[in-house]
């Protein structure tokens, strides 16, 4: 006799979702898993590399949210816990490249909370793509950092 059962489950902090399939043929139980996981990307579509890192990520099993933080601000409580999950401080995320920061901020010092602010202030300065699943971030950069983060867990 053969029979085959479905789960589908999802973890308490929502980072992964779970299928297995059990099917049990005379008397043994094979269980098959297929675990996709919760990934968000602080993506800027006018960015090169945030379009490479997306392309990589739709590439693997996991389920994306794409936050274009330009456009959807982010708030104070998710930067500083981006950047605990980063094991960074605001400065270490700062596009210090970029026009304003040259204009602005080049050269002055600021306390962790001063750039915090500055950050959600000028969204334009941090660094990108940041990709998070759940437990740890990085800055993708190079792109090819998403998929170590991806299969660290495997």
């Amino acid at each position: 006799m053969r029979t085959k059962r479905s789960v589908a489950c999802q973890s308490k902090n929502n980072d992964i979702d779970w299928h297995a399939s059990i099917a049990m043929n005379n008397g043994v139980n094979k269980i098959n898993f297929n675990m996709k996981t919760k990934i968000q990307i602080l993506y800027n579509p006018r960015c090169s590399k945030c379009r490479e890192a997306l392309s990589l990520l739709e590439g693997e099993n996991c389920e994306i949210e794409i936050v274009e933080y330009l456009k959807d601000t982010i708030t104070k409580k998710e930067l500083k816990s981006i950047l605990a999950k980063l094991g960074l401080k605001a400065v270490d995320i700062v596009r210090k490249k970029e026009a304003l920061f040259l204009k602005k901020f080049k050269d002055k010092k600021f306390t962790n909370e001063e750039w915090i602010q500055i950050l959600l202030e000028n969204p334009t300065l941090i660094e990108r793509p940041i990709v998070i699943d759940g437990y740890k971030a990085i800055v993708g950069r190079p792109p090819e950092l998403v998929i170590d983060l991806l299969h660290r867990k495997k």
